[in-house]
């Protein structure tokens, strides 16, 4: 059958890879329709804020999409990032009472867009890369600890005129 979830693959999930995949288009549609009529709100009240908004706010919405964990930290991580990609640009469209041109011009500009998109991209990075940096750091700065404890073991065992335990481990 065409159905969503009705096909003869679906009867072969368990119980809870069903309700994660019911919750999973669940909250799709949730999403799809407060961006349907967020969207038709401001498109009517304030078209050029809607056109920095939707356009440049993807990243995030493609983020909240994807982030399943608990504490759905690559959500926000990406919202912040990219919120301070939009903010600037927004920033003058309600200072001015919704300008139509105090707006488009910078949405016309490919070096906004550039602009937010880096900052969205800046998110996607903290939350792949700054935990592999982080673990490389720890792991550098225990080993550093490992040859400081050999070394002072070392020192005590010459002190105390003891074998050297790094012979001990070598026989």
């Amino acid at each position: 059958m065409s159905i969503a979830g009705t096909n003869s693959r679906a009867g072969a999930l368990s119980q809870e890879a069903r309700r994660q995949v019911r919750i999973f288009r669940i909250r799709v549609l949730l999403v799809a329709l407060g961006l349907t009529v967020g969207g038709i709100v401001l498109a009517v009240t304030v078209l050029p804020a809607f056109i920095v908004i939707y356009g440049d706010m993807l990243p995030t919405m493609v983020a909240f999409l994807v982030d399943d964990r608990p504490g759905r930290y690559l959500f926000r991580t990406v919202g912040v990032t990219n919120g301070a990609g939009v903010i600037p640009y927004l920033a003058g469209n309600f200072q001015f009472m919704s300008g139509s041109g105090v707006i488009v011009s910078p949405a016309g500009s490919i070096d906004t867009w550039l602009t937010i998109y880096c900052a969205a991209i800046g998110g996607w990075f903290l939350v792949i890369c700054v935990p592999i940096l982080w673990q490389i750091g720890f792991e550098m700065m225990l080993q550093f600890q490992i040859r400081r404890y050999e070394e002072a073991r070392g020192a005590l065992a010459q002190e105390w005129d003891l074998e050297e335990p790094a012979a001990e481990s070598a026989e």
